[in-house]
């Protein structure tokens, strides 16, 4: 005989001790439903649907409660760079903008500063001015301060195609190399991470230039950093 509600027949999709119960998975062991913890049942708390009595007019609030699962789950996995909320700037996320590069041993600040000119005019790249602002600093306050340089450096070209994309990248312009003593007494240059350049998506004309910018700006403080000329 053939029974598609059970009732002892020989196919039974939704339960009564049939041989084949598709929706039964098996035995009453088995739950399907991976947000209720080690069981499978989202859409019924946990519960078999196996030997469950089935009534059509819960239908639609069945179908309701699994749209609503599948809204919440793919929410929470949904990555950030796909949400509409812009990401929230945290510090961890300004960090991964700058590079910091000690320098050797034995090398002051001031020595590091007439390296990085020196390393600048190599490199074929304008350094533009040098902001001694640990004496700007001593000069307003009254106190000596530890050492602090920054210093601007700039491709004036590579620069123009950046300012053309999005005005508000002229923020970035031009390139900086602070020289800055720490409380420790270690001497460290800090600069903006190249890879800096590949998130602001620039198109292929101004990504090339800005790039063999940043191979300039490296190759400046490798030198500086063991304090050549």
């Amino acid at each position: 005989s053939f029974g598609p509600f059970g009732g002892g027949t020989s196919f039974g999709p939704f339960g009564g001790g049939n041989s084949m119960q598709p929706f039964g998975l098996n035995t009453g062991s088995n739950r399907f439903g991976p947000m209720n913890g080690s069981n499978m049942g989202p859409f019924n708390g946990g519960h078999n649907w196996q030997n469950q009595p089935f009534n059509p007019a819960q239908i639609q609030q069945v179908a309701e409660e699994a749209v609503s699962t599948v809204q919440e789950v793919v929410t929470a996995v949904q990555p950030a760079a796909e949400s509409s909320e812009p990401a929230q700037m945290t510090a961890e996320l300004f960090m991964q903008m700058v590079q910091v590069t000690e320098v050797d041993e034995g090398i002051t600040g001031p020595e590091v500063d007439e390296s990085i000119k020196s390393m600048a005019t190599n490199e074929s790249i304008l350094h533009v001015a040098m902001f001694p602002l640990s004496e700007q600093i001593t000069n307003v306050t009254g106190k000596p301060y530890r050492h602090l340089t920054i210093h601007n450096i700039c491709d004036a070209a590579t620069a123009g195609k950046i300012a053309d994309i999005d005005d508000r990248y002229a923020v970035i312009l031009p390139c900086r190399i602070a020289v800055v003593e720490g409380k420790d007494g270690k001497i460290r240059m800090i600069s903006m991470n190249p890879d800096v350049m590949h998130a602001m998506q620039l198109p292929e004309d101004a990504l090339g230039p800005a790039m063999d910018v940043a191979e300039k700006m490296n190759a400046i403080i490798e030198g500086a950093q063991e304090g050549s000329f």
